[in-house]
């Protein structure tokens, strides 16, 4: 696979089991749109009091019409960017103690995710959705982001958007690592699965994702960033946060034990953690 963090393919844990929901074996180029497709979850019912507390709001991005929240009225607001079959909402735990420090806080649903229309997603077409929401509703002062979400904001500020302070939590560092864990999930073998990473470069452009790993534009970012992984997170070893933290150059590292991949998100600790981050003005 070439990079030394992409050699050894591991099949996190909810891809485990993929390929007994085939049918039979995709070719390359299907398992590539795939890779692409999100599932559609329910809402929690807590997700769905904080939503039912926020004013919905509709944008169009790529001919898709998104679905998306607000919250607060504070003259400073904060975005939150959800992980994979993910919804805006799950980032929900944040908003209260945010609005009680006087931040506005906005969420979204991504490109077929939770209410947002569309069929496909991927992290440029979501970094292009929080680009489209800065133009609309003004710039945002902080970025709290999980797992893919963490991987659109990387590839957001890549192309220039702009944050002061920026949380990531479950960092994704190293997308072409992500191509090979679903190719090899979906039982492509090694000439299959090298072949599908072709067919997305040839889509994407060559060396474009790779462009956006953390590890290589995290070097020339100029917001303050706090990076929240998990030792036990069986999706995304903290390694790559590791990684991003170590070219970051106004960030900080913690690691957290015991909360997993999705446990992290609701953690009283983590929430207070990250609120107070977006508090301090030094």
């Amino acid at each position: 696979m070439g990079d030394s963090p992409n050699d050894v393919i591991r099949i996190p844990d909810s891809m485990l089991g993929l390929i007994q929901t085939l049918d039979r074996l995709p070719t390359p180029e299907e398992a590539l749109w795939l890779f692409c497709t999100p599932v559609r979850v329910e809402m929690a019912r807590k997700e769905r009091m904080a939503a039912d507390m926020g004013r919905q709001f509709d944008f169009v991005v790529d001919g898709s019409t998104l679905a998306g929240w607000e919250w607060g009225s504070g003259e400073k607001s904060v975005l939150l960017m959800h992980g994979w079959n993910g919804r805006g909402t799950n980032l929900s735990s944040f908003v209260e103690p945010l609005v009680a420090s006087g931040f506005r806080v906005v969420a979204f649903d991504a490109h077929g995710h939770g209410d947002s229309k569309g069929q496909y997603c991927y992290a440029p077409l979501f970094a292009e959705a929080a680009m489209t929401l800065a133009r609309e509703k003004g710039d945002f002062y902080g970025l709290i982001a999980h797992s893919f979400g963490t991987c659109a904001g990387t590839v957001a500020q890549k192309l220039g958007m702009r944050f002061d302070k920026v949380v990531y939590l479950s960092t994704m560092c190293w997308i072409k690592q992500r191509f090979f864990e679903f190719s090899a999930a979906v039982g492509l073998d090694a000439a299959g699965q090298e072949e599908m990473w072709q067919v997305s470069e040839n889509y994407f452009g060559v060396g474009l994702i790779e462009s956006f790993h953390g590890d290589v534009a995290g070097k020339d970012f100029t917001s303050r960033g706090l990076l929240i992984h998990d030792e036990d997170d069986p999706e995304i070893l903290p390694e790559q946060s590791r990684a991003m933290a170590a070219v970051w150059p106004d960030s900080e590292l913690w690691l957290t034990k015991g909360l997993g991949h999705f446990r992290i998100i609701r953690s009283p600790q983590v929430v207070s953690r990250v609120v107070e981050f977006m508090n301090n003005e030094v």
